[in-house]
């Protein structure tokens, strides 16, 4: 499912990544904002009912208080750490600040069943289209995101339901003309059966 704006100040895409070549099991999303207003901060709730939040066992990502991005060094020695849970802000890593007080958090939270933190950038020119993090649950995984976002006057909040490994937007307010888009990336038997209703349509035509 795609919703696109055409004029929007703050965008929030999930987009899904191809892991099936290191990581069976899981689904991976990148979150991608396109802001024209300076990115500031951000809060991030993800709460699982059933299945797990991936998390690299040779610690290329969690370190500390912090989510930080896996180390690409190591990523032909441990694959899977490429699909890593993290936070980011246009390729840098993010500073945590406790729980996701804004969206109904409580004290700072990473496990394989819970996300609760609130996070900011250093960086005050954040504009354009950048990530802000990355996150791979298992293809079994339900639960409930709500995660709010600010650049310059902008305040986005979006509930997002996670069922089976699968995005689905809840609700969403805005203060302006922010909206969101999810991106998903078919799975080869899924382009295959596409490409067999594409041939079935042209033989009726036909």
């Amino acid at each position: 499912m795609t919703v696109s704006p055409a004029m929007a100040a703050l965008t929030l895409d999930f987009v899904e990544v191809d892991n099936t070549a290191s990581l069976t099991g899981y689904r991976t999303y990148d979150l991608m904002v396109t802001s024209d207003l300076d990115f500031t901060s951000g809060a991030l709730l993800l709460e699982l009912f059933d299945g797990s939040i991936y998390q690299e066992p040779e610690g290329f990502g969690f370190n500390g208080s912090t989510l930080r991005p896996p180390n690409p060094a190591g990523f032909s020695a441990f694959p899977s750490s490429e699909f890593d849970t993290y936070i980011e802000i246009d390729g840098q890593t993010a500073s945590v600040a406790g729980g996701a007080g804004d969206v109904g958090g409580d004290a700072f939270a990473f496990s394989t069943s819970e996300l609760d933190l609130s996070f900011y950038g250093s960086n005050r020119t954040d504009t354009g289209t950048f990530s802000i993090g990355r996150f791979t649950v298992t293809e079994y995984a339900t639960g409930l995101m709500d995660l709010v976002l600010f650049a310059g006057t902008e305040r986005s909040r979006y509930e997002v339901f996670v069922d089976t490994g699968a995005i689905d937007i809840l609700d969403m307010t805005f203060s302006g003309t922010s909206l969101v888009t999810i991106v998903t990336v078919p799975e080869p038997a899924s382009l295959a059966l596409m490409g067999l209703g594409g041939l079935a349509m042209l033989r009726r035509k036909a």
